[in-house]
């Protein structure tokens, strides 16, 4: 199974995409691209990160994720393609949670990927 991730400025306290204002600007990410790279290092030392635009992490339990972070420090969103399954949501919930950030996933009816890590 595989799914993407929009990790953006979310308006707090939103169950679904629906509850999204019109009008709407989500703005910058209050984390940079360093941030997200020191929280990937600190959730998956194990991660490729010879190229801090993509980042990658494969495990052998067959799953894996790439992390599309782009060139710049200050980051407006950045996305999380995943592939494998619950191995691959629940890494990623770890991940997003550390940094205190929600993402968009196209793949739930909400339109808000609602996993909680344990």
């Amino acid at each position: 199974m595989s799914r993407d991730l929009f990790v953006v400025n979310l308006p707090a306290g939103i169950v679904s995409v629906d509850q999204i204002p019109d009008g709407f600007v989500a703005g910058a990410l209050k984390v940079s691209r360093s941030q997200v790279i020191a929280a990937i290092r600190a959730e998956a030392p194990d991660a490729d990160l010879s190229d801090p635009s993509w980042v990658r992490i494969d495990r052998d339990g067959g799953f894996s994720i790439e992390i599309d972070l782009g060139d710049d420090e200050r980051l407006n969103d950045f996305s999380l393609h995943l592939n494998g399954g619950q191995a691959a949501d629940e890494l990623a919930a770890h991940i997003l949670k550390r940094l205190a950030l929600r993402a968009a996933d196209p793949a739930e009816d909400s339109g808000l990927f609602h996993l909680t890590p344990a």
